[in-house]
C-alpha cells in the first residue's frame, strides 16, 4: 500500500493533482460541503442480501445458483460489498463466494446458528463455512457467525418456538465456541463478528466481544417508533451506548453498525414507512456516517414476501421490489448522497483533478480524490480510471488520502 502525505497530493506522470488538506481531529465532526453531487452511483459501503424470490423463503425452495449471479449483477452496480445471512449447502448463500469472486464484491459471509437447533445442525452449518474459506475465495474478507442469536436467546417470545427457552448462559457459551471454530480455520486477513441488535451488544458479555475482530451491531428505528425527523440522532445515541460497552473490552473494537434501514410501507406509531421516508434515512445515516467516519450496512437489496410473517412491514424494506425493479431510493441514487469534498478542509470549494490525457496503470498512481465512503470517484470532467482507493486513519489521527496500489 502506499502512503501519500495527507497535506498535498503529489504529481502523477506529470499531471498536476489538485492540492488538499486535512482537517485537524478537533474538526472531525464539523458537517462537509453538501453542494456537489456524488457522481458514482456505488454509494452504498455494503449491502445486506437475501435473495429469496415470490413463493420462496427458508424452508421453501430456494433461489438457484443462475437467480443469484442476476441478483449480484444487479447489485454490484451500486455496492463494492454485500453481507449475506447463511453459506449452508443447499442454501443460496452459498453459491455467492464464486459469484462474488466473478464480479469482484467483496463478501461478509454470514454463518446461520441458533440456540434452538440440535448441536449437529448448528455444527453443519459452521462447517459449510469452512469449507468454503477453504476453497479459497478471494472475496469473503469477514465472516459473521450468527446473526442476532442473543436476541432470540433473550426474547424467546418474538421468535416461532416462544415455547424453547434456551438458557442463557450455555448458549452464548456455545455461540463463543463456533466463533473459536472460524476463528481458528479462517485464512490470514480474514475477520471474524457475530451480529446482534444494539441492546443485545451492550448486554453481551467480555467471554464473546472479546473474540471478535470487530463487533457488529444492529439498530432499525423504525421498530423502535422513531419519527423519520429524529432517526439518525437516535442511530447517534445507541452508537454511543455500543461504543461505552464495547470501550470496557481491553484493547477495544472497532464497531460497525451490520444493518439498518428503513421500510418503504407500513406505520409504527410515530415511525412511517415509505420511498420518501426511506431515501431521507439513507441520506441522512450517510452524512452521520461521514462526520463520525461510523461504518453502516444498508439493509436491504430486496424485498421478500416471505418475511410478511413478520406483518405488513416484514417484506418492504428492499431497495428494489420483488421482481428487481428499483424503487424510489435507486432511481434517485445519482442526487441522494452529497458529495463531500476531496479535501478535508470543509472552506474549499475545488480539489478536482485535471482529466488525464493518456491512461496510467494503478500501480503508478500516487494519490486520487476519494469520496466520503473511501471510493475514488469520476472527476466533474471525466471518469476516473483509477479504480478505487480508500480513505484511511494514520496513527496521528488526522485522515488523509491514500491508495492501494496494486
Amino acid at each position: 500500500m502506499k502512503k501519500v502525505a495527507p497535506t498535498f497530493a503529489s504529481l502523477i506522470l506529470g499531471l498536476a493533482l489538485s492540492s488538499f488538506t486535512t482537517a485537524s481531529a478537533a474538526a472531525e465532526a464539523a458537517p462537509r460541503d453538501t453542494n456537489i453531487i456524488l457522481k458514482d452511483p456505488r454509494v452504498f459501503k455494503c449491502i445486506c442480501y437475501s435473495g429469496y424470490r415470490d413463493g420462496q423463503g427458508p424452508g421453501q425452495s430456494e433461489p438457484n445458483e443462475t437467480q443469484v449471479r442476476e441478483d449480484l449483477t444487479l447489485i454490484q452496480k451500486f455496492t463494492h460489498e454485500i453481507r449475506t445471512y447463511g453459506s449452508g449447502k443447499g442454501g443460496h448463500g452459498y453459491f455467492v463466494p464464486k459469484i462474488a469472486d466473478e464480479l469482484g464484491l467483496t463478501v461478509h459471509l454470514g454463518v446461520w446458528v441458533d440456540a434452538t437447533y440440535d448441536d449437529a445442525v448448528n455444527l453443519a452449518a459452521v462447517n459449510d463455512a469452512i469449507a468454503l474459506l477453504k476453497e479459497g475465495h478471494k472475496s469473503i474478507k469477514s465472516v459473521v457467525v450468527g446473526n442476532e442469536y442473543m436476541l432470540r436467546v433473550r426474547h424467546p417470545e418474538i421468535t416461532p418456538t416462544p415455547n424453547i427457552k434456551p438458557d442463557k448462559v450455555q448458549s452464548e457459551a456455545k455461540l463463543v465456541n463456533y466463533v473459536k471454530m472460524v476463528k481458528a480455520a479462517v485464512p490470514a486477513g480474514v475477520l471474524v463478528t457475530s451480529a446482534d441488535t444494539w441492546s443485545n451488544v451492550v448486554e453481551d458479555g467480555d467471554a464473546l466481544l472479546s473474540q471478535l475482530d470487530f463487533v457488529t451491531w444492529h439498530l432499525h428505528p423504525w421498530w423502535e417508533n422513531q419519527p423519520i425527523a429524529g432517526a439518525v440522532n437516535y442511530v447517534a445515541l445507541r452508537y454511543k451506548a455500543v461504543q461505552d460497552r464495547v470501550a470496557k473490552i481491553p484493547g477495544g473494537k472497532r464497531l460497525v453498525l451490520g444493518e439498518t434501514g428503513w421500510p418503504t410501507l407500513a406505520t409504527n406509531g410515530p415511525a412511517v414507512g415509505s420511498p420518501e421516508n426511506q431515501t431521507r434515512f439513507f441520506k441522512e445515516l450517510t452524512t452521520w456516517g461521514w462526520n463520525n467516519n461510523a461504518e453502516f450496512w444498508s439493509f436491504t437489496a430486496f424485498d421478500e414476501k416471505w418475511k410478511d410473517a413478520e406483518g405488513t412491514v416484514g417484506g418492504h424494506w428492499g431497495f428494489w421490489n420483488t421482481g428487481r425493479q428499483p424503487l424510489a431510493i435507486i432511481n434517485a441514487i445519482n442526487t441522494l448522497y452529497p458529495k463531500y469534498m476531496w479535501s478535508e478542509n470543509p472552506d474549499k470549494t475545488t480539489g478536482l483533478r485535471k482529466p488525464l490525457l493518456s491512461p496510467v496503470k494503478a500501480s503508478a498512481i500516487q494519490a486520487v480524490p476519494a469520496d466520503a465512503l473511501g471510493r475514488s470517484l469520476e472527476t466533474l470532467s471525466g471518469k476516473n480510471p483509477y479504480g478505487h482507493g480508500r480513505v484511511l486513519t494514520p496513527s496521528n489521527g488526522s485522515r488523509g488520502l491514500y491508495i492501494l496500489a496494486p
